[in-house]
């Protein structure tokens, strides 16, 4: 019966350690993807501005790059009740 519940425990714990795992993963593969279009937009521009011979902007924009950061996902840890067996003898 222990051997049956210790099981039961970490699979659940198992179970929600891979489904917030998987939401991390596709958190970061969008946060990823956002970059990358941010990139283009921002290469885009820069052509404009150069081609323009526009100085000012291109170190604005450089500015922007420089400015830009990333934050992870934040994790909080919330506190779950447990069922413990105990020998009742």
């Amino acid at each position: 019966r222990i051997d049956a519940w210790e099981e039961t425990q970490l699979q659940n714990i198992r179970q929600h350690a891979s489904y917030q795992k998987q939401l991390l993963n596709e958190e970061y593969a969008n946060g990823c993807n956002d970059l990358k279009e941010q990139r283009q937009e921002f290469i885009e521009t820069l052509f404009i501005h150069e081609a323009q011979k526009n100085t000012e902007q291109i170190n604005r924009l450089i500015d922007c790059c420089k400015a830009l950061q990333c934050e992870l996902a934040p994790l909080i840890y919330n506190e779950q009740p447990t069922q413990f067996i105990h020998l009742t003898k």
